[in-house]
Protein backbone atom coordinates (compact mmCIF):
# COMPACT_ATOMS: atom_id res chain seq x y z
CA UNK A 1 0.00 0.00 0.00
CA UNK A 2 2.85 2.69 0.92
CA UNK A 3 4.35 1.97 -2.99
CA UNK A 4 1.26 2.76 -4.53
CA UNK A 5 0.27 5.91 -2.36
CA UNK A 6 3.69 6.88 -3.69
CA UNK A 7 3.00 6.18 -6.72
CA UNK A 8 -0.08 8.15 -6.74
CA UNK A 9 2.12 11.29 -5.32
CA UNK A 10 4.65 10.95 -7.90
CA UNK A 11 2.55 11.12 -10.42
CA UNK A 12 0.49 14.06 -8.60
CA UNK A 13 3.68 15.90 -8.62
CA UNK A 14 4.36 15.12 -12.03
CA UNK A 15 1.04 16.76 -13.37
CA UNK A 16 1.59 19.80 -10.84
CA UNK A 17 5.10 20.64 -12.83
CA UNK A 18 3.94 19.43 -15.91
CA UNK A 19 0.81 21.94 -15.81
CA UNK A 20 3.19 25.05 -14.07
CA UNK A 21 5.58 24.37 -17.17
CA UNK A 22 2.70 24.65 -19.64
CA UNK A 23 1.50 27.86 -17.94
CA UNK A 24 4.97 29.86 -17.46
CA UNK A 25 5.71 29.06 -20.80
CA UNK A 26 2.65 30.19 -22.49
CA UNK A 27 3.10 33.56 -20.25
CA UNK A 28 6.20 34.08 -21.50
CA UNK A 29 5.65 33.39 -25.31
CA UNK A 30 1.90 35.88 -24.67
CA UNK A 31 4.49 38.74 -23.44
CA UNK A 32 6.68 38.42 -26.16
CA UNK A 33 4.00 38.74 -29.02
CA UNK A 34 2.70 41.51 -27.18
CA UNK A 35 6.03 43.14 -27.20
CA UNK A 36 6.00 42.22 -31.09
CA UNK A 37 2.61 43.68 -31.70
CA UNK A 38 4.02 47.27 -30.15
CA UNK A 39 7.08 47.14 -31.70
CA UNK A 40 5.36 46.62 -35.19
CA UNK A 41 2.28 49.27 -34.63
CA UNK A 42 5.35 51.90 -32.98
CA UNK A 43 7.03 51.76 -36.38
CA UNK A 44 3.55 51.56 -38.56
CA UNK A 45 2.54 54.65 -36.63
CA UNK A 46 6.40 56.09 -36.94
CA UNK A 47 6.84 55.22 -40.26
CA UNK A 48 3.46 55.58 -42.08
CA UNK A 49 1.05 57.93 -39.86
CA UNK A 50 3.10 60.49 -38.71
CA UNK A 51 4.91 61.73 -41.49
CA UNK A 52 1.38 62.43 -43.06
CA UNK A 53 0.09 64.35 -39.74
CA UNK A 54 1.06 67.47 -38.09
CA UNK A 55 0.16 68.46 -34.41
CA UNK A 56 -2.29 70.79 -35.45
CA UNK A 57 -3.86 67.60 -36.65
CA UNK A 58 -4.85 66.38 -33.30
CA UNK A 59 -6.03 70.07 -32.19
CA UNK A 60 -9.56 71.04 -31.82
CA UNK A 61 -11.96 71.50 -33.19
CA UNK A 62 -12.88 68.68 -34.55
CA UNK A 63 -15.04 69.57 -37.36
CA UNK A 64 -16.32 67.16 -40.27
CA UNK A 65 -13.93 68.92 -42.71
CA UNK A 66 -11.10 68.12 -40.69
CA UNK A 67 -11.85 64.81 -39.52
CA UNK A 68 -12.39 64.38 -43.53
CA UNK A 69 -8.88 65.54 -44.27
CA UNK A 70 -7.74 62.93 -42.03
CA UNK A 71 -9.50 60.31 -43.69
CA UNK A 72 -8.22 61.35 -47.18
CA UNK A 73 -4.29 61.93 -45.72
CA UNK A 74 -4.45 58.29 -43.79
CA UNK A 75 -7.10 55.78 -45.45
CA UNK A 76 -4.53 54.65 -48.30
CA UNK A 77 -2.12 53.73 -45.80
CA UNK A 78 -3.92 51.96 -42.98
CA UNK A 79 -6.26 50.47 -45.59
CA UNK A 80 -2.71 48.96 -46.80
CA UNK A 81 -2.02 48.18 -42.94
CA UNK A 82 -5.05 46.39 -43.17
CA UNK A 83 -5.08 43.88 -45.78
CA UNK A 84 -5.84 39.99 -45.34
CA UNK A 85 -3.09 38.08 -43.79
CA UNK A 86 -1.81 41.33 -42.19
CA UNK A 87 -3.26 40.50 -38.33
CA UNK A 88 -4.63 44.26 -38.63
CA UNK A 89 -8.45 44.58 -37.80
CA UNK A 90 -9.14 48.17 -36.60
CA UNK A 91 -6.72 51.39 -36.51
CA UNK A 92 -7.85 53.90 -35.30
CA UNK A 93 -6.35 57.60 -34.01
CA UNK A 94 -7.61 59.45 -30.84
CA UNK A 95 -6.99 63.09 -29.74
CA UNK A 96 -5.74 63.26 -25.87
CA UNK A 97 -9.29 64.06 -25.16
CA UNK A 98 -10.33 60.62 -26.20
CA UNK A 99 -11.95 62.03 -29.50
CA UNK A 100 -11.65 59.58 -32.44
CA UNK A 101 -9.83 61.28 -35.78
CA UNK A 102 -9.39 58.68 -37.58
CA UNK A 103 -11.11 55.29 -37.36
CA UNK A 104 -11.48 52.51 -40.80
CA UNK A 105 -14.63 52.28 -39.53
CA UNK A 106 -16.17 55.82 -40.65
CA UNK A 107 -18.96 55.73 -37.90
CA UNK A 108 -16.15 55.80 -34.93
CA UNK A 109 -14.77 59.64 -36.47
CA UNK A 110 -15.61 62.11 -34.51
CA UNK A 111 -16.96 60.04 -31.23
CA UNK A 112 -15.24 60.47 -27.92
CA UNK A 113 -13.92 57.68 -25.71
CA UNK A 114 -13.25 58.18 -22.04
CA UNK A 115 -9.15 57.56 -21.79
CA UNK A 116 -10.02 56.84 -18.24
CA UNK A 117 -12.05 53.76 -19.15
CA UNK A 118 -8.73 52.28 -20.73
CA UNK A 119 -5.56 51.84 -18.81
CA UNK A 120 -3.47 51.61 -21.78
CA UNK A 121 -5.26 54.53 -23.87
CA UNK A 122 -4.07 56.40 -20.96
CA UNK A 123 -0.45 55.60 -20.80
CA UNK A 124 -0.48 55.60 -24.87
CA UNK A 125 -1.37 59.13 -24.21
CA UNK A 126 0.96 59.83 -21.54
CA UNK A 127 3.46 59.26 -24.02
CA UNK A 128 3.65 55.07 -22.78
CA UNK A 129 2.84 51.96 -25.82
CA UNK A 130 1.96 49.35 -24.26
CA UNK A 131 -0.70 45.56 -25.37
CA UNK A 132 -3.19 43.39 -23.99
CA UNK A 133 -5.29 40.55 -24.96
CA UNK A 134 -8.45 42.12 -24.94
CA UNK A 135 -12.19 40.64 -25.53
CA UNK A 136 -13.42 43.56 -27.72
CA UNK A 137 -15.81 44.88 -25.94
CA UNK A 138 -15.13 48.30 -26.10
CA UNK A 139 -16.46 50.71 -27.55
CA UNK A 140 -14.54 51.22 -30.57
CA UNK A 141 -14.11 47.18 -31.50
CA UNK A 142 -17.73 45.79 -30.08
CA UNK A 143 -18.72 45.30 -33.60
CA UNK A 144 -15.32 42.99 -34.00
CA UNK A 145 -16.37 41.20 -31.11
CA UNK A 146 -18.61 38.35 -32.78
CA UNK A 147 -16.42 38.20 -35.29
CA UNK A 148 -13.05 37.62 -33.64
CA UNK A 149 -13.83 37.13 -30.02
CA UNK A 150 -10.11 38.04 -28.71
CA UNK A 151 -7.71 39.95 -30.46
CA UNK A 152 -4.21 41.61 -29.37
CA UNK A 153 -4.49 45.23 -28.95
CA UNK A 154 -1.53 48.01 -29.15
CA UNK A 155 -1.71 51.67 -27.94
CA UNK A 156 0.98 53.64 -29.50
CA UNK A 157 1.57 57.52 -28.80
CA UNK A 158 1.89 60.16 -31.67
CA UNK A 159 4.92 62.56 -30.68
CA UNK A 160 6.01 65.51 -32.70
CA UNK A 161 9.18 66.99 -31.63
CA UNK A 162 8.69 65.16 -27.92
CA UNK A 163 5.77 66.43 -27.58
CA UNK A 164 2.60 64.41 -27.36
CA UNK A 165 -0.69 64.61 -29.65
CA UNK A 166 -2.21 61.30 -29.12
CA UNK A 167 -2.69 58.04 -30.05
Amino acid sequence: MPARNLGVGLLLLTVVVAVSVAWFIERRVTEVMLAELVARASDQVELGVLPRLTPDDFEPPYTLAKLDALDAKLDSILDRAREPGSGVIRVNLLARDGTVLYSDLASLRGQVVSPLADPLLTAALAGSAGAEITSLAGQEEADLGPRYGLAMEAYVPCIFDGRRAGA
